[in-house]
């Protein structure tokens, strides 16, 4: 059984992640016609198509994007694309635009103009249950984790799972598969309270991956870790990109950037300012 509103706590400032769960059950077998057949079939045609094969397949894709908050411009004309598997770190100053852009991507945000492509779908063009059911695939780390305290760390994993109705032995048997891999099954029965920040972080990213999304967004997943714990969590991010998950991180972290060679994009005052 679910509890009544379970996420209440994970949008203290809107409901748009609860309406995302509650209605992402809804719907799942045109959401495969619709988005998941988008991806069989460009599948097959890696497979088949030799000069297919040779081109990288856009996963995220923004064109001319702006997004205002009253009279404050926070996204002025962006343009970016970002190919499936890509690895991408987002920089720049507080006030940049890498939250807003971040939210955008993950369909949170609608722009004020402009037009965002996830694998091809226009998030313009969907509403509701489609796009519900589109972020299904777009998993999401927030920066303060939004956890929920009275729920264990099982529950809070699980819980992604619950809510599009698969059966409790599946759930289950991926939750502590998923548990496993960020490193925390021995903690399944702990409650968030009782967690260190980093394994905190690490149940975050659990529960972002655990429906095995094409695409990761995690918004300044070390801001509040020492070094040590920031490496374990970017190897948790590298295990996932293995994968074959296209990875999104916004970061002002500076020696993050320095240890990888990733693709990194710069903002500042809304803009892409350059990136490497």
């Amino acid at each position: 059984m679910i509890p009544e509103d379970p996420l209440a706590t994970l949008f203290q400032c809107g409901n748009t992640f609860l309406d995302v769960l509650r209605t992402a059950q809804v719907d799942a077998a045109r959401f495969r016609n619709m988005f998941q057949l988008r991806v069989s079939e460009r599948g097959y045609e890696r497979l088949h198509n030799k000069e297919f094969s040779k081109q990288a397949i856009c996963m995220i894709q923004l064109f001319h994007l702006y997004k205002n908050f009253g009279p404050s411009l926070a996204l002025n004309d962006i343009n970016l694309k970002i190919d499936e598997g890509e690895f991408v770190f987002i920089t720049g100053p507080s006030g940049a635009g890498k939250t807003t852009l971040l939210r955008m991507i993950f369909g949170e945000e609608r722009p004020t103009s402009g037009n965002i492509l996830i694998n091809g779908v226009n998030l313009n063009r969907i509403k509701g249950s489609k796009l519900a059911l589109l972020r299904r695939n777009i998993g999401f780390v927030f920066q303060d984790f939004k956890l929920l305290p009275k729920k264990t760390v099982f529950e809070n994993v699980s819980l992604a799972l619950e809510v599009t109705g698969e059966p409790y032995p599946f759930i289950r048997k991926k939750t502590h598969r998923t548990l496993r891999l960020v490193g925390l099954d021995h903690k399944k029965i702990s409650y968030p309270l009782q967690l260190s920040g980093g394994e905190q972080q690490r149940v975050a990213i659990a529960r972002a991956i655990i429906q095995s999304p094409l695409i990761l967004i995690a918004d300044e997943p070390t801001g509040n870790l020492d070094p040590d714990l920031t490496r374990d969590i970017m190897d948790l991010f590298r295990c996932v990109h293995s994968k074959g998950t296209t990875v999104v991180i916004a970061t002002h972290n500076r020696e993050l950037l320095k240890e990888g060679a990733q693709r990194t994009i710069f903002l500042n005052h809304g803009r892409v300012a350059g990136e490497k």
